[in-house]
Order: C-alpha cells, then structure tokens, then sequence
C-alpha cells in the first residue's frame, strides 16, 4: 500500500511517502521498538508545501531502520534520515540517502550505522553519540559525491568505510577533544582526507 501521508507506528513497511510539507514518516518517543522497512520517502524542493524536510524522523528508543530510501527532488535540502533525543539503541543499516542537505543526521546514545550509502548531499552522514558510555559505530558504509562525507561530533567509531569523492572532506571533525577515533578505512579522493 502506497502512502504520501505523514506516519506514527510501530511498524512502518512497504510505504511511500513524499511531498509532504515537514514529515514524511515520524516514530515519536513513545514508540519503542520500531520498524521502519522498505521505505521510500521524498519531498519536491520547488516549494515548502512539498519539500519534506524530514523524509524519515525517528526519536523512539531501540528503533531499527532498513531497506529505505530517502532523497529530494530538484535542490539539495533538509534531512533524508534524523535520529535525535531518545533514539538510544538504534539501528540504521541497508539505507540509501541522496541529494538532501544532510542525509543522515544522527545525535542520540548509542546506536550503529552499517552498509548504507549516503551520495550527493551536502552532507553525506552527521554523527553524535551523546551518552558518555561506550562510543556508537558507522562502519561499512559507501559515502561519496557529497561536500563533507562525514561530520563527526562526540564518541563515534568511524571504521572500514569507503569514503570517496566528497568535495570539501572526507572526514570532518567538528569538536576538539570528540573522544572519536578514525581508522580502517579507505579515504580517497576528496577535497581533503581526515580532520
């Protein structure tokens, strides 16, 4: 069943949202455990009635988020996938993020990114661990052709990605003293490498 309407579930499968003005698919915080699979979710840039600048917003805890594809028409805008507040053990993996202003764009405790692809945006991926436990991990990855491929906040573990051909860098760290650590991976043509 295809959909173009905004989302709240506990399962979200097999659904197309697009051309909303703000969501696409939203998993509050009351929404432990979710599922979002196989989802196809865009906005059209012609127009904020249209330009969904959330494709797929998770902020439930133990979500795991696969198979989807998160994009704009037109310009680079907004945000394919965010994950913020209490989306502490998250799983996001299998995905494919293109043509938005930041495709991935994660802050909550504890989660692993592993076996997307993350092209053309402004930003390819945007991580931020924000428990002071253990760090979360992106690793397996293919982020390329966007302005900075990776920006790295506080407490990641950016490992065995292929990170190539983004404009500005490939590995952007946007805090002294992050606690992240960069290694094992295949860091290649890019503005710049690691920062």
């Amino acid at each position: 069943d295809w959909s173009s309407d905004v989302c709240s579930s506990d399962l979200v499968e097999d659904v197309r949202t697009f051309d909303n003005a703000d969501l696409g698919v939203y998993i509050d915080s009351s929404s432990p455990n979710a599922v979002v699979r196989r989802v196809v979710s865009f906005g059209t840039t012609s127009s904020s009635a249209t330009d969904q600048n959330y494709d797929v917003y998770v902020e439930g805890a133990n979500a795991l988020v696969e198979y989807g594809q998160f994009y704009k028409v037109g310009g680079r805008s907004g945000y394919g996938f965010v994950a913020g507040g209490g989306a502490s053990g998250l799983i996001y993996r299998n995905n494919l993020s293109y043509n938005n202003g930041t495709g991935v764009s994660i802050s909550s405790p504890q989660f692993t990114v592993y076996g997307n692809e993350a092209r053309g945006n402004e930003t390819g991926m945007a991580l931020n661990d924000t428990a002071d436990a253990d760090r979360s991990e992106a690793y397996s990855n293919l982020v390329t052709e966007n302005t900075t491929g990776f920006s790295v906040y506080e407490r990641m573990i950016i490992r065995n990605n292929t990170i190539s051909l983004n404009a500005s860098w490939g590995v952007y760290g946007q805090n002294t003293g992050t606690q992240s650590i960069v290694r094992d991976n295949l860091i290649i043509l890019n503005g710049n490498g690691v920062r």
